[in-house]
């Protein structure tokens, strides 16, 4: 996202595309639909890492995610079809966090960013133990999982997903960058083929990236758009190209961004924190739940990398060791307080695992389609699990 002080530097009008009469900051606004949603997302992600109560318990925190979830979506809502409307650019108030090409009527990414907003305050409901509640929320999110499924993204003679509605209320199956990977990276689409198809796709679409000497229409000039690709492919057990999107920011980190006044492209704060988490998140596997002591962890590594350790990682009031390798984990719960419920998964079939030298049945689960075996340790305080298969 540009800064609203950022003059159109020569040559990028068209990726900027700023209204006309712009006026500077404090009397023009982005306006996104994705980003009202993903606040209520990433509060309850703040919350399963932190297991803070004021996460539910503040009163205006709560009343953001009430109206988010329900006068936001009635307000923007003008077909009645539950899915918000966009108009213009993201000084107009944009349905996609595309800031170029089509300024969609809806969009993929909005509605994916829908979806995981309304979980996230379904989860915030099952908490606080207002169970009807919740489970008409739970349910509202996969009738909205379904029509865009089924209805709204289905295109006829086609294994790929429309990914917008434009302006004249027509769809859109064609690529349209965050549009097209925020669909998959939000888990809206159906797990299976069709989305297996989709993230292939999108790789053909990308290429190798900005590559002056062979380059992709569907390649975004600005760094920021890059930071999503690694969580659209980790998901999926897709470690190889999510990792090459991590070595690809990387590489680019130190070169000026397209929009010249802003400096490196280091220097946008997408590229540090993206970067962090999906090291922790991607690679390592690890998914936190503070609040009820536990984690759980499914290494995503890629052939360059036999092992990778974090130390001192706090969820919550826990501080954990971890080493993943690919067919190893091992945890070490350094709190001296609460017992931590550790579970270990990897992908595929694995019958038994090896925990601390001693052969344990496992079980078994599906992950966004995909196989894996897992096993659920108790770790005590000072204590350390190490788990093979």
């Amino acid at each position: 996202m540009f800064t609203l002080d950022a003059p159109n530097p020569p040559g990028t009008e068209t990726y900027t595309d700023y209204p006309a009469g712009f006026n500077p900051p404090g009397e023009s606004f982005v306006r996104e639909i994705p980003a009202m949603f993903k606040l209520v997302e990433k509060a309850w992600k703040s919350y399963l890492w932190t297991g803070d109560q004021r996460y539910i318990e503040d009163e205006k925190l709560w009343k953001m995610y009430e109206k988010v979830v329900n006068e936001f979506v009635m307000l923007h809502d003008s077909d009645g079809n539950g899915i918000p409307e966009g108009k213009g650019n993201i000084f107009e108030g944009s349905a996609t966090y595309n800031e170029t090409d089509i300024h969609p009527y809806e969009a993929g990414d909005a509605i994916g960013s829908q979806y995981q907003a309304y979980l996230a305050f379904a989860n915030f409901l099952t908490i606080k133990g207002l169970d009807p509640q919740s489970k008409a929320q739970f349910q509202k999110a996969e009738t909205l999982k379904q029509h865009f499924n089924t209805e709204w993204s289905d295109v006829q003679d086609s294994d790929l997903y429309s990914c917008a509605i434009t302006e004249d209320h027509q769809k859109y199956p064609f690529f349209n960058k965050e549009t097209s990977w925020f669909m998959p990276m939000k888990l809206l689409t159906t797990a299976g083929p069709k989305t297996d198809a989709y993230l292939d796709y999108i790789s053909v679409q990308l290429g190798d990236g900005i590559n002056p000497s062979n380059p992709k229409k569907g390649s975004p000039e600005n760094i920021e758009a890059y930071t999503y690709l690694p969580d659209t492919y980790f998901p999926y057990n897709r470690v190889q190209e999510a990792w090459k999107w991590m070595q690809y920011i990387i590489d680019q980190k130190d070169k000026p961004h397209v929009v010249k006044n802003q400096g490196l492209n280091g220097d946008y704060p997408e590229i540090s924190f993206t970067l962090v988490s999906q090291v922790v998140e991607g690679l390592m596997g690890v998914e936190p739940d503070a609040a009820s002591h536990r984690v759980s962890t499914i290494p995503g590594l890629p052939e360059e990398i036999g092992y990778l350790e974090i130390e001192k990682l706090q969820i919550g009031q826990h501080l954990i060791d971890i080493r993943q390798s690919k067919t190893q984990t091992q945890i070490s719960n350094t709190s001296s307080e609460f017992p931590l419920l550790c579970v270990i998964r990897f992908y595929g079939d694995h019958p038994t695992f090896l925990i601390n030298q001693e052969s344990k049945k496992s079980k078994k689960g599906l992950l966004n389609g995909i196989e894996f075996s897992f096993i659920e340790i108790e770790v005590k305080p000072g204590g350390k699990v190490y788990a093979e298969i």
